[in-house]
């Protein structure tokens, strides 16, 4: 059993609850003056949130560090009455039904019962008696005789419709209800042995076709886009180079002095190369993708047809 150091929680010694600080903070906050508390529950099976009942109203704590106190004030609008071995009650509050269970002080509840609102019982309709002795009962004019039902609930009421019938007419042809309203009768169920024999006939569920993916071909990484144009001789004096250096600079080793150097960059004709592979492999690719969808489309057409056979022999048609 919990002791609360707090004054103003000193009421609620012996019940278990409130783990953290912030939670006692922000409910001594949220307290009115010379407002004490009853009892203290838990609140469905939420470990940060419990409910503080004082002499005014019901406190939610909810949260740990950043604990949000809300009030539902008198009278409480209890939707459950306590049951169970945990003797737990089911309140309506601001941020929904909630379920107080818990308490040491009023483990039966009695506190929180003797603030509910007033509630006027409804009045039952009697009993019905049929006697099924001189032949099959009809449940519905046994009702409307007896006064639990009324003939407007009864048309109120949404009729249920077979899927092959229209404006009206069942499967065999027009039905009336119990009031001429046009209500139409659901059809009767199969035996096990007709929906056996139904699957039986039907055999596996058509496989939905799946559209087949073709794999790009794969051509490499790009190589670089320019490169250096390399000279044999020297574009100055006209000497052979045998220098990579001096062939990079298009010039030799004492016209670079004089006349700096001369590179260049050119197109890499291995990128072209490539972009011609990867052009191809693209224009391959969507081509054959193609045909496949053309495929697809067709089995899915067929697929669709074959299905709706299926619906229909397991259905019994």
């Amino acid at each position: 059993m919990a002791t609360f150091t707090e004054a103003r929680l000193a009421p609620l010694n012996g019940e278990i609850g409130l783990r953290d600080n912030g939670m006692r903070q922000a409910l001594i906050e949220a307290l009115e003056a010379d407002e004490v508390p009853r009892a203290l529950y838990s609140v469905s099976a939420h470990i940060w949130c419990d409910a503080v009942l004082t002499d005014r109203a019901l406190l939610l704590v909810k949260g740990a560090m950043w604990a949000k106190v809300t009030r539902v004030p008198f009278p409480l609008e209890v939707i459950r009455e306590p049951k169970g071995s945990t003797q737990s009650a089911r309140v309506m509050t601001p941020l929904g039904r909630k379920t107080l269970w818990g308490s040491r002080l009023d483990p039966d509840l009695g506190v929180i019962l003797g603030h509910v609102a007033a509630r006027t019982p409804q009045s039952s309709p009697p009993p019905v008696h049929v006697s099924d002795e001189d032949g099959p009962v009809d449940w519905l004019s046994a009702l409307l005789d007896s006064g639990s039902l009324t003939a407007t609930e009864v048309n109120a009421r949404p009729q249920k419709t077979p899927r092959n019938a229209t404006s009206g007419e069942g499967p065999t042809g027009p039905t009336t209800g119990v009031h001429g309203q046009g209500s139409l009768s659901p059809r009767p169920r199969r035996t096990w042995r007709d929906r056996a024999e139904a699957r039986r006939r039907a055999g596996k569920k058509p496989r939905k076709p799946k559209l087949a993916k073709v794999r790009l071909e794969q051509v490499g990484s790009a190589p670089p886009t320019t490169i250096w144009d390399m000279a044999s001789h020297c574009v100055k004096c006209g000497r052979r180079l045998t220098n990579p250096e001096s062939q990079r600079h298009r010039v030799g080793t004492d016209c670079i002095k004089y006349y700096g150097s001369h590179a260049r960059t050119i197109s890499n004709p291995a990128f072209e190369k490539w972009t011609e592979r990867k052009s191809r492999a693209a224009w391959l690719h969507a081509e054959q993708q193609r045909a496949f969808t053309v495929q697809h489309e067709a089995s899915l057409e067929a697929y669709t047809k074959e299905l709706e056979k299926w619906r229909l022999i397991r259905a019994g048609r």
